[in-house]
Formats: C-alpha cells, structure tokens, sequence
C-alpha cells in the first residue's frame, strides 16, 4: 500500500497526456475522481468530455497554442463546484519528438487551499500596515493637537495678554498652523482608501494649484519662503479628484518648504508636456539640500523619512498613491545641495 501522505498527495494533481488529436493516451494523480471533476479518464477518451465543465474557450486556445506552436503555458481557474470553491491551475507543455510536437502533457493541480492561505496572508499584511497606519496618525497627530490646546488653554488663563492684538494674532496663527497639520493628516488617509475612479470629474488643475498657494501662505511667510508661480492659462483639465489632487500638491510643497529651513523660493509651473501633448506636467521646484541618489525612490515608500521623529513620513507616499490613481507619474530631478524638482506627470480628460 501506498503511504498516506503519498495517497494524499496524489489527490492535489491529476497529469493528462494526450496525443496529436487531442485524446487521452495515459493519466496519472487522483484528483478529478477525488474531486469529481470531468467525465471519465479512459484512454481514446477527447479531452473535451475528459475536462467537462472546465473545458472553456481559453483551454482550448491554449491546448492548440501547445499543439500546433509547441507553446507551454498555464491558467487558474476558480470556480464554486459541488458546494465549495476550488482552484485549480492548469499547465501546458507540448510533447516533442525529432522536432515535431506529437502532444500535450496537461497537468492540473489543486491550488485552493495555496490560494486560500494566500488570501490570508495578503489579509494579514493589509492589517498589520493598517495597525502601523493607526499608530503613527496617532502619534502624529497628538503632537499638534496638544501643541494648539496649550494654546488655547494660555489664553483663557491669561498667561499671555490676549489684549494685545500682536500677541494674540501670533497665538491664533500658532493654532492655525496645529491644527492645519491635523487637517493634512486626516486628509492624506483619502489617498489611501479605495477611492472609485468612476467619481472622478472635469478638474482644473490651475484652480487646484491655487487653493494650495492658499492654504500654505501663513507657513510660507513664517519661514521666508517667496512663491515663483507661473501656470498657463490655457491649460486643459483633467479627470480626477479636485480633494486628493490638493492633497498631493500640498504635500510635495510641505516637503520643499521645509527642505529650505533658512529661506528660499518655491517654484510652481504648470504647462502641457512639450514632448507629450496628451500629458500635462506640474513641476514643483526648492532650493534645498537636495536628495542623494540612492534615496530618491525610498521616499516614496510609506513611514521613509530623514527628519526628526517627529514626521510621520507618509507625505510623498500619498502623493505617489494619489497621481498613480489618477493615471499619472511623478519624477524627481536632484542632487544633493542643488535642491530638488518634483515634475507630475498627469493624462489630460479625452472628452
């Protein structure tokens, strides 16, 4: 008798050979009596009858693909059968004798239980970057939230003189500015949510770039940065998302502001693709220490940063998330102490 292990083992697979015109010649495995799957494996039976339900329009492509071009390839099927889902990959190798392909071996294997482990592990990570989501948005955003109650508490107990309009001024920019941090937090987790390219609309792009220039003019004026802002007016729109386009803009200017922590200019051009026509490019440009080469596709990965602790790191990995939804690419040109360009590449809206 045949081990257990082994006689189970031949319940995972079940090998055809099959000749030239496509019957079966010999069989091996247990899989499709174990499983009931097909008709009945007798030799000269056709390969159709001999896979039944699972003899589809592209299994047949492919046994003529391995027949009559001698090409070996494979296919997953996933179907519900006899009451429960099952998967199985079906390969093809072409048989070649003295050059000439005189059948097929087609090979088929239950791969459920692989595919079902699969699922849970893809389930597994997807909670695991959730938990580790969670837990830097938690981190970060205590900081400013406990930064704009200090705030808030110094004036009600008067520890500052709110009677003096410069002093109270600066305190309510101060909270501004916390809770403007909370607001790019909250926001950035849209880039990272499912988000129906079917709900996208018309969006110009200009209009966008200004309610960015907008929300970081009172970060820009604190730490000295000047705008150079050249956008053409005849710019075509895009398909998109007016909310997470903002979000991306923001974010890559965040990070060029604070590239330059002693002052510099900011610099934003907007055109159609000189090379491409079908393309428009937003190019965001600092005056910065610039990126080292081997750096420059870590920072698109989600936690990478260089600052203090203090960053959650996920700024330019929501702008990757958001421009690759939108169809679009983003490149960077820099070296270090030249400052750094951020060119995005977006598909103008065909209508």
């Amino acid at each position: 008798m045949e081990p257990e292990d082994s006689r189970y083992a031949l319940t995972e697979y079940q090998e055809l050979l099959v000749d030239e015109k496509g019957q079966l010649v010999e069989s091996k495995g247990k899989l499709f009596d174990y499983k009931s799957i097909g008709g009945r494996l007798e030799k000269g039976g056709k390969i159709q009858q001999i896979l039944g339900e699972f003899w589809s329009k592209d299994v047949k492509q492919l046994c003529t693909f391995a027949l009559e071009r001698g090409i070996s390839s494979t296919i997953v099927f996933e179907n519900y059968h006899n009451g429960s889902n099952l998967a199985l990959q079906f390969g093809f190798m072409p048989v070649v004798h003295k050059g000439i392909v005189c059948g097929i071996v087609l090979k088929v294997c239950d791969i459920t239980v692989a595919k079902r482990l699969e699922h849970q592990r893809r389930i597994r990570e997807k909670m695991a970057n959730i938990s580790q989501l969670a837990a830097h948005m938690v981190h970060k955003m205590n900081n400013p939230i406990a930064a704009a109650l200090n705030r808030i508490g110094g004036l009600l107990v008067k520890e500052v003189d709110s009677r003096d309009p410069d002093v109270l001024l600066h305190e309510l920019r101060s909270i501004q500015e916390q809770l403007y941090a909370i607001s790019l937090i909250t926001t950035g987790l849209v880039a990272f949510s499912n988000e129906n390219i079917k709900d996208f609309k018309l969006v110009q792009v200009n209009s966008v770039l200004q309610n960015v220039f907008h929300l970081m003019h009172f970060l820009d004026a604190q730490r000295n940065i000047k705008l150079d802002v050249n956008l053409d007016t005849s710019l075509p729109r895009i398909l998109g998302s007016e909310v997470t386009l903002e979000q991306c803009f923001v974010n890559i200017c965040k990070n060029a502001v604070e590239a330059m922590p002693g002052g510099g200019i900011l610099t934003i051009i907007s055109k159609v693709d000189e090379q491409f026509p079908d393309f428009i490019n937003v190019m965001i440009s600092d005056q910065g220490s610039g990126i080292a080469p081997e750096n420059k596709q870590l920072v698109w990965e989600p936690f990478y940063t260089t600052k203090d602790k203090s960053h959650a790191g996920l700024g330019l990995s929501v702008s990757f998330a958001i421009v690759s939804r939108h169809n679009g690419s983003i490149e960077i040109a820099s070296q270090p102490g030249t400052g750094s360009t951020f060119q995005i590449i977006l598909p103008i809206a065909k209508i």
